[in-house]
């Protein structure tokens, strides 16, 4: 009599590690997003003192701040890049979630998802999110762009570290 007992396929530790990894820094960018609602919900009096506080570092970056926040869709605009944050959070959780299940399509959504984050800004509204740094003095903004640059280079690794795994999905 034959064996016909279907043996699970192993995941790889590699692969076991990325996946906790990406499961821990999704819980810490949903607890970030979820820490911007209050920045969002401001009062028009807190505004006012934070476009003050800001006035004291750079004229440039107040102008942009005060332009921001007086914009009578900022609300709006603000909870649409939330939200659209979160769906792409909830694309990249579920890319890992099926990966850490041995499934090669979630290779592809965690790469799509990761890739297009950055064009987000389009379109949850925002628009140009290089417009903003425009305005920032040269020190805060070679801070903003070498975190962006972080982010990308951590992005692109995840995402090769993820496809040499896919040799071992389904």
């Amino acid at each position: 009599m034959e064996n016909t007992e279907v043996i699970p396929q192993e995941r790889p530790q590699a692969l076991k590690t990325l996946c906790i990894l990406s499961y821990i820094g999704c819980a810490l960018i949903f607890l970030l997003s979820l820490l911007s609602i209050p920045n969002i919900m401001k009062s028009d009096e807190a505004k006012q003192r934070e476009i003050e506080q800001v006035r004291q570092m750079s004229d440039e970056m107040e102008e942009q701040l005060e332009m921001q926040y007086m914009d009578p869709s900022y609300k709006s605009k603000m909870t649409g890049k939330l939200v659209v944050d979160i769906a792409f959070l909830a694309l990249t959780l579920t890319g890992v979630v099926m990966m850490w299940k041995l499934k090669k399509t979630g290779f592809y959504i965690y790469a799509a998802s990761e890739v297009l984050y950055y064009f987000s800004g389009y379109l949850s509204g925002q628009g140009d999110p290089s417009k903003i740094m425009d305005s920032m003095p040269a020190m805060f903004k070679n801070i903003a762009l070498g975190f962006v640059a972080l982010m990308i280079i951590q992005d692109l690794l995840f995402i090769f570290l993820y496809w040499r795994q896919t040799k071992h999905m389904r």
